[in-house]
């Protein structure tokens, strides 16, 4: 049966049957698959090629991690996320024929090695002695990077097979951004992961003084009921309190004073010592020792005088029994529970200061505000910088446009009076404000300055009245460069005339958004602070008006970049000059690029309003613009977790404002037909 049918089929081709029937199925090309050798992210862009027409599924970890749809091209590309750390991790392309007939090609592999970055414990700021800590792999090696630098004492920590680390840095003062990566030479060849969470650490190794034991006095006798002893000590501090070496009590030192209860002692000569330890973790030496006697309640002396220690600032309570024949045994009643060492004790990443090495934060002690702005060279790598652009044009389609739509839908709707505090009979005049500028920003700026202290946190210490001192001086440089010289520079390019006013929209978005960063902890915070612009004549072309707007927001831009970048120079401020100068910068930094963000929105009589009338391409594209540059200083280096509440919340507003115009736009009018 073979041979007869291996001579038909030529038969018939020689006959020269015109239709031959094809092969049930044409070869197809075999899959292939392509990655980099090594991921320091649990990432990596995967590519290969197919059969045109074919779907392709690949997994990794025993998962699908991308699944490509047919196409007519015959390559592919998906990114690969989540892989856990490990060498020689398998990567599968498998490929699905358009044709179900058709036979399938066997699955592509290749393989990856993969590091994860390694995790520092806690979140935020901290203040420590030095130690820093966290998780990695076992078996490799962290190495901490301090402000952009390779700390020398943390340069290869190992991992232990627990997964942790730890290790002192030789940095001091600070705030610092620490960050770390390791490296396995198991996996990848060695080389190293992406950086892990940043945190900024302030260093503080200098001990407190020792507490001081006043009450009672030494040598005294003391009943066995429970018995308050009461110090001296570094505000803010925490107290151990012992009693023949084993501890009995823990408090905090508030306004330089402390007292503890203690209860339960034996009968007999009793030695009590106290133990301070700052809030960054340094102890004391110990206190002086307290020698005292504890007799029975009726044999205590009733002589004994056991004087209360006055806290500076503070008066003698007038209620505590001072007389001579008071006893001891029978102390001022406390309504607060004695505090356990566990809520004393400040947690890891707790929000402080460090104090200065004299115990007060003086003048020249830096505060928070700015700390989080990273200079221009302490970029992990230049892979998220794609970040700001990006950020610019979502900017532009969920709140920018929108914005304009719902501003452009309420407008008559909702009525808006202005208020008039000359009377109904002032005559109008061509310009908006009459007044002085000057005296007319003044006291808005006033305002603008302590609603931005307000923002990142203020406390009763001199060092916050010389950051509003800098933020008054950053938002004149703002107003007088930004406002004044840029509005007046643009109207010479424009030859056109202009006056200067104040504008309250902008004074409400100063406060609007210093409220906003507080209520939200943002670091670095989001301000305004630009509160002049130019008032034009009624006649004034569009064209010139538009010329005086973008020259103002060119120059509000540029200034804050500029003092981004200086900001960084600065570095980290030693005394009164350098932290007056680095918080001005900051100032400017935050207060220009949040106030350019304002002002490019197209709404009232806002210079991006203008932008739009003239040419809507332009406006757009300086909206993205300005909205990059925002993100390059405040978004970039931030967590993506981080970003996601506000991209949810951006993309709500879109979707009402969307609606409240289709709405008022199609519906509510087809509904009056």
């Amino acid at each position: 049966m073979t041979l007869q049918l291996g001579l038909v089929v030529p038969s018939a081709t020689a006959q020269g049957d015109p239709s031959p029937e094809p092969p049930a199925s044409a070869p197809l090309e075999p899959t292939t698959i392509s990655a980099p050798a090594f991921s320091g992210t649990g990432g990596a862009a995967v590519t290969g090629s197919r059969t045109p027409g074919s779907a392709v599924s690949v997994t990794a970890d025993g998962r699908v991690v991308c699944s490509i749809p047919p196409a007519q091209s015959a390559s592919w590309a998906c990114t690969v996320t989540r892989l856990p750390t490990g060498a020689g991790q398998e990567i599968v392309a498998t490929e699905s024929p358009a044709a179900p007939t058709d036979p399938a090609p066997p699955a592509a592999r290749t393989t990856i090695d993969v590091l994860l970055p390694p995790v520092l414990d806690g979140s935020g700021a901290s203040l420590t002695p030095g130690l820093v800590s966290g998780t990695g792999n076992p078996g490799s090696f962290v190495r901490v990077v301090v402000a952009g630098t390779v700390d020398a004492n943390c340069s290869r920590v190992p991992v232990s097979t627990r997964g942790t680390w730890s290790c002192s840095v030789s940095a001091e003062g600070g705030p610092f951004t620490v960050r770390a990566q390791q490296v396995d030479p198991a996996i990848g060849g060695g080389q190293a992961s992406a950086f892990s969470n940043a945190r900024n650490v302030t260093v503080d190794r200098t001990p407190p003084e020792p507490a001081v034991i006043v009450s009672p006095a030494a040598g005294a006798r003391v009943g066995s009921e429970p018995l308050e002893i009461r110090g001296t000590g570094e505000n803010g501090g925490t107290v151990d309190v012992y009693v023949d070496a084993v501890p009995v009590c823990s408090t905090t030192t508030s306004r330089s004073g402390w007292s503890c209860v203690i209860g339960g002692m034996a009968e007999g000569e009793r030695s009590i010592v106290a133990i301070q330890r700052d809030a960054a973790g340094n102890f004391a030496s110990p206190s002086a020792p307290l020698t005292l006697t504890v007799v029975g309640d009726a044999a205590a002396s009733p002589g004994t005088p056991t004087p209360e220690p006055t806290p500076e600032g503070e008066s003698p309570d007038p209620a505590e029994p001072s007389a001579p024949g008071s006893p001891s045994s029978e102390p001022e009643t406390d309504d607060d529970p004695t505090p356990s060492p566990s809520d004393t004790a400040p947690p890891p990443g707790v929000d402080v200061l460090p104090p200065p090495a004299d115990g007060s934060a003086d003048w020249g002690s830096p505060t928070e505000f700015g700390s989080a702005l990273t200079s221009i060279t302490d970029r992990d790598s230049l892979g998220s910088w794609w970040v700001a652009p990006a950020f610019g044009v979502l900017f532009l389609a969920l709140f920018a446009i929108p914005l304009r739509m719902l501003a452009t839908t309420l407008r008559g709707r909702v009525p808006v009076r202005a208020a008039s505090l000359t009377g109904r009979n002032r005559p109008r005049a061509d310009h908006a404000t009459t007044v002085n500028p000057w005296l007319a920003g003044a006291v808005p700026l006033g305002i603008a300055a302590v609603f931005i202290a307000v923002s990142s946190g203020v406390d009763n210490e001199v060092r916050y009245a010389r950051l509003v001192l800098a933020i008054v001086i950053g938002l004149s440089v703002l107003n007088i460069v930004g406002g004044a010289v840029a509005t007046r520079l643009g109207a010479t390019m424009a030859k056109t005339s202009t006056r200067l006013r104040f504008m309250p929209i902008m004074l409400a978005a100063a406060v609007t958004t210093a409220i906003l960063s507080r209520s939200v902890d943002l670091d670095p915070p989001i301000i305004a602070g630009v509160l002049i612009g130019a008032s034009f004549v009624a006649d004034t072309a569009v064209r010139r008006r538009a010329v005086v707007s973008l020259t103002q927001l060119g120059a509000v831009t540029v200034l804050g970049v500029l003092a981004w970048l200086g900001h960084g120079v600065v570095g980290t401020p030693t005394g009164f000059v350098s932290a007056l100068v680095s918080e001005s910068l900051a100032t400017i930094c935050l207060a220009g690029l949040g106030s350019a963000l304002v002002l490019a929105l197209p709404i009232g009589s806002l210079p991006g309003r203008v932008l739009l009338e003239w040419s809507a391409p332009v406006w757009a594209l300086v909206m993205v613009v300005v909205a990059a540059a925002v993100a390059t200083v405040v978004a970039i280096g931030a967590p993506a977790a981080a970003l996601v509440p506000w991209l949810v919340a951006a993309a709500v507003f879109a979707a009402l404002s969307a609606a409240v115009w289709t709405y008022t736009t199609f519906v509510a009018p087809a509904f009056a037909r």
